[in-house]
């Protein structure tokens, strides 16, 4: 079938409009794919950030829960007694009050004289040698699985050090949570194998903080997760949009060349 020259040039302007059109879209993809991933990357930034300012403002916070506890008359009494059951049992109350999950009374010797919480707890730890050398220190610890914050602290008699309290609170779900409400990421502490198959079956940019103890060992990690599909989701309306202008073009060019379609465009 022979075209006439109008046909023709119809045809002409329809594939230069697409070709166009396709330029344009693949080439706004691309900037807008490299835009989002450096703001991602930018953000993670400032997350991780933000995540080691959040860590360490607890330890602080729960140095100085430690050190009320360690001070307190009722504690202090019971340590100076030495019956386990009665570190214990104190010890218990005293953590409810704080908002702690794990209690170690070490003796000067390194006796254990209470513990309330998981184990096994490492073995002499260099936060309890510290505190029984009258330095209050903080750390990092990682027992049964989980990741706990941890303050010790000296209990003296007389100027005499004879014992050391360590307080813990564990770096759970709670505590995760409250860190992705402060940034910009999904935040994750130590998860066993991979973060991500926790997560919906995404995209994501990573960013992880190593969190190592006062023996410089590794324990664990803070995870950041950034959803590359939710930081892209507004490409896929502007490609949408792209189509739909592209499909409209297509109907109008047509109409001006060949009024048979029943379209008039003015």
């Amino acid at each position: 079938m022979k075209l006439s020259l109008r046909r023709k040039i119809m045809l002409l302007v329809m594939g230069v409009i697409g070709a166009l059109v396709l330029t344009s879209s693949a080439f706004l993809r691309y900037w807008i794919l490299r835009e989002v991933d450096e703001r991602v990357d930018g953000e993670l930034a400032v997350s991780e950030r933000v995540a080691r300012e959040f860590v360490r403002a607890r330890s602080e916070r729960l140095a100085a829960l430690g050190q009320a506890v360690a001070q307190a008359p009722r504690f202090r009494a019971v340590i100076d007694d030495g019956d386990r059951r009665t570190i214990e049992d104190t010890g218990r109350d005293e953590l409810k009050l704080v908002g702690g999950d794990l209690l170690l009374a070490t003796a000067r010797d390194g006796r254990e004289l209470g513990r309330i919480g998981p184990g096994p707890l490492p073995e002499r730890p260099p936060v309890v040698e510290r505190a029984l050398r009258n330095k209050p220190a903080t750390d990092v610890w990682a027992v049964a699985g989980q990741l706990y914050l941890v303050a010790a602290h000296p209990i003296a008699f007389d100027g005499n050090v004879t014992a050391a309290l360590t307080v813990g609170q564990r770096l759970d779900a709670a505590a995760a949570a409250q860190l992705s409400g402060l940034v910009q990421a999904t935040a994750v502490f130590d998860p066993p194998g991979d973060p991500k198959a926790r997560l919906p079956d995404q995209e994501y940019r990573v960013r992880e903080l190593a969190l190592d103890d006062l023996a410089g060992n590794h324990v664990g990690r803070v995870t950041l997760l950034r959803s590359l599909d939710q930081a892209r989701a507004y490409l896929h309306r502007i490609q949408i949009s792209l189509a739909i202008a592209a499909c409209l073009v297509s109907l109008i060019f047509p109409a001006q060349w060949d009024p048979k379609l029943g379209i008039h465009v003015t």
